[in-house]
């Protein structure tokens, strides 16, 4: 256990802990439909591509490859490919798919942006079966 000896290291603590408290704040139920809400009208737009060969690649890639060197390429693909006739599969690919400690990370970044874009998303728990 670390104990704080300096004015310093308290500050740098107490800012800190305030900044996780203004993200956990900004991560909230309301801003979480806002932003749900500001993907919707993307969708609506041309903006987003209903491209049937480039969806059903992006999720074989899910099932196949989720890594940090495929994760801009994943994000891309979620920010701009209409992906609502893929919410019953994408899911399921998530959990499927192989993935390595060192890329939990880039999983859960995947996981924020699709249910931030898709309400429908709910990625099964490990626990459930």
């Amino acid at each position: 256990m670390t104990t704080l000896t300096t004015p310093q290291t308290l500050d740098e603590f107490v800012s800190q802990i305030e900044h996780k408290r203004s993200f956990r704040a900004s991560q909230h139920s309301d801003a979480l439909k806002k932003t749900r809400q500001m993907h919707v009208s993307d969708t609506k737009s041309s903006k987003i591509k209903s491209d049937l060969k480039r969806s059903t690649a992006f999720v074989k890639k899910m099932k196949l490859n989720i890594s940090s060197s495929t994760s801009d390429v994943l994000l891309n693909d979620i920010k701009t490919l209409n992906l609502t006739r893929y919410m019953e599969e994408l899911p399921a690919a998530i959990y499927e798919s192989k993935i390595k400690p060192a890329d939990t990370a880039t999983a859960v970044d995947l996981i924020v942006e699709l249910n931030c874009r898709y309400k429908e998303v709910s990625i099964p728990s490990p626990l459930a079966h």
